[in-house]
């Protein structure tokens, strides 16, 4: 059915429910398993509208996502490992998630991607919209959807 499995997360309780699904289905079907997050390389917005803070915190800021990256793939990867199965990682530069994941796929040759049906709420997911509809939308390949 599957040969390869990717799953997205951004470090939210209901992406490391998908991980946790993505390397128990790629264990039962002997599939590899990829984890991608998803980081803009662009300050973000709010950054750009104060620019008294971007001046105080703009590299900082750059830094601190990055590291909270790493750490949610560390994470995805813990529990990749916790239920026996190997998993690579990437950390994937895009202003838009969605992209930066349908372009994984594409790049991995990926036949399957998982993810959470939605993840961070607040002003973030509203502003944002969804990526999990937009993955769904623009997607080649099948898309499970955890919730």
């Amino acid at each position: 059915m599957f040969t390869h499995l990717l799953v997205a997360t951004d470090g939210s309780e209901r992406s490391e429910r998908a991980v946790r699904h993505g390397a128990d289905l790629a264990s039962k079907l002997g599939a590899k398993l990829s984890i991608v997050t998803v980081m803009s390389p662009t300050v973000p917005q709010i950054m750009a509208e104060y620019p008294s803070l971007l001046k105080i915190t703009g590299d900082t800021v750059g830094e601190a996502i990055q590291v909270d990256a790493r750490s949610y793939l560390a994470s995805a990867k813990d529990i990749a490992d916790e239920l026996a199965q190997p998993a690579e990682t990437f950390l994937v530069l895009d202003t838009f998630a969605w992209r930066g994941i349908l372009e994984t796929v594409s790049k991995l040759g990926c036949d399957g991607v998982l993810m959470a049906s939605h993840g961070r709420g607040g002003a973030a997911a509203v502003l944002l919209g969804s990526e999990t509809a937009k993955v769904l939308a623009h997607a080649h390949v099948p898309v499970i959807v955890v919730r």
